[in-house]
């Protein structure tokens, strides 16, 4: 190998490690606040149901922007909007530390989601130009597991920066955190923008999109209030339809129906992931409610714990993309699907009597089945497209995920808007249970719904069902 090329191939390997290191951010950010979410309500005086957009509205900014940016990536540069992603994103968490509104914070959390998407769309499509096809099983079982990195050692750093600084201290720490990981990606990756031939995403149905996932969002967290809350959830759902219309009617659709319909292999894990991944973030927010608001445990203990579950996840990613490289990946998520939903169903049993031992069993099972079922998965879904559409295989990917996510929280909003409405978090604990019980019941269902659907796609041929 020449000086040049040997110079070259340290250079990709540098970058990919920290591309990624990145993928850490957008699930610290979402993890790391759902331990400061009691502290916040407290200083600006924040309702359950605000505390519950929070976070809702950072999924619903990333679900909103994905399929526009995975287009965009792949008419323009993805590695131009990854970069411009990364530093956006710590600007506005620097932001956040600042604010002193609820409806600000608000604001800002959706547009902090809509950067996450930037990321976690382009970060793997990038991977798969500096990896070659007989390693990417493994190397998204490293980015899984630095995604669960952040699950993991957000709520911990959350929980001492909480005790230390307040709640503001967790966002001034993620805004340092996504400069330190800016700054090598700036000086390791060649970015060359290209100038689309045609305008990459359809306006309208990108603006439509947002609106009918905002109307939802505003609607479950609303609607028990009255006839506004009902008409802003129907909204949503009619804008949705709309949306779905209007692409079998454009020449270069945001969601390409066809494509999908024709492709089995495609259509069975996006189903999957997205009815799984409503356990996802749900798991995080409410046992950390749980043990802060009806165990009584500190920030600290509290992120001490939920740091000690997703470990887990970290530990076993990098095996799963093992164990998909060698055999079919259907099998390995399908054993990660039923883990999840022995979870879930374990959890409907949460109570005050209940300590920490039973939480730590519930986030034991849960980062062994994410971590089983996550990477087998996506490299089911990469496999399913042309390599010159890696960029919306990924945004496709990470589009189930939100809309899974985002589910399971619309789910948790109207359950909270039933059982706490516009009190307190901690001004009914056992009102909380019942909600979380609920919510958990809920989970089980769609996870089994899951199960079933994973079984059923193993007998899908994987030959001759990529995207045409």
């Amino acid at each position: 190998m020449q000086p040049d090329q040997a110079l070259a191939a340290r250079r990709e390997r540098w970058l990919m490690w920290a591309i990624l290191a990145s993928q850490f951010a957008p699930a610290y950010m979402f993890s790391g606040v759902a331990v400061a979410l009691p502290h916040l309500s407290r200083d600006l005086e924040a309702s359950a149901r605000e505390l519950g957009l929070v976070e809702t509205l950072f999924l619903a900014g990333s679900a909103s922007f994905l399929l526009p940016i995975g287009r965009w990536a792949d008419a323009t540069d993805a590695r131009t909007l990854y970069r411009a992603g990364l530093y956006l994103f710590a600007v506005l968490t620097f932001c956040l530390a600042y604010a002193s509104d609820m409806t600000v914070v608000l604001g800002l959390r959706f547009l902090q989601g809509a950067c996450a998407a930037v990321v976690t769309t382009t970060g793997p499509a990038i991977l798969t130009q500096l990896v070659p096809l007989e390693r990417r099983g493994r190397v998204f079982g490293t980015a899984i597991a630095f995604t669960y990195a952040g699950l993991s050692i957000g709520p911990l750093c959350a929980g001492w920066l909480v005790e230390w600084g307040g709640w503001r201290a967790v966002f001034a720490g993620g805004g340092a955190l996504l400069v330190l990981f800016a700054l090598p990606v700036q000086l390791l990756m060649h970015c060359s923008w290209k100038q689309a031939d045609h305008p990459p995403v359809h306006r309208p149905s990108a603006a439509l999109l947002a609106a009918a996932v905002l109307c939802m969002v505003y609607g479950s967290a609303f609607w028990q209030d009255g006839f506004d809350g009902a008409l802003a959830l129907l909204a949503g759902v009619l804008l949705a339809v709309l949306f779905v219309v209007l692409q079998r009617r454009l020449a270069r659709p945001l969601l390409d129906l066809d494509s999908l319909r024709g492709n089995r292999v495609l259509q069975a894990a996006l189903a999957v992931q997205a009815l799984l991944y409503m356990n996802a973030y749900v798991n995080i927010v409410l046992l950390s409610l749980h043990m802060q608001v009806v165990l009584g445990l500190s920030a600290a203990s509290t992120g001490i714990l939920l740091a000690i579950g997703a470990a887990w996840m970290a530990c076993w990613a990098p095996f799963s993309g093992v164990l998909a490289d060698r055999w079919q990946p259907r099998r390995i998520a399908a054993l990660g699907v039923a883990t999840i939903v022995l979870m879930a169903m374990c959890a409907t049993q949460l109570s005050a009597e209940r300590g920490t031992w039973f939480v730590l069993l519930l986030l034991a099972l849960h980062g062994v089945g994410f971590a089983l079922f996550s990477t087998p998965n996506m490299l089911v879904i990469m496999g399913a497209m042309r390599a010159s559409h890696m960029n919306t295989a990924s945004a496709l990917g990470a589009k189930s995920r939100s809309l899974g996510m985002i589910g399971g929280m619309l789910v948790l909003a109207v359950l909270v808007s039933s059982g706490l409405g516009a009190g307190a978090i901690d001004s009914n604990p056992q009102a909380l249970v019942q909600v979380t019980r609920s919510a958990y019941g809920v989970l089980s269902v769609c996870g089994a719904g899951a199960l079933a659907l994973a079984f059923v796609s193993r007998n899908v041929k994987e030959t001759g069902q990529g995207a045409p």
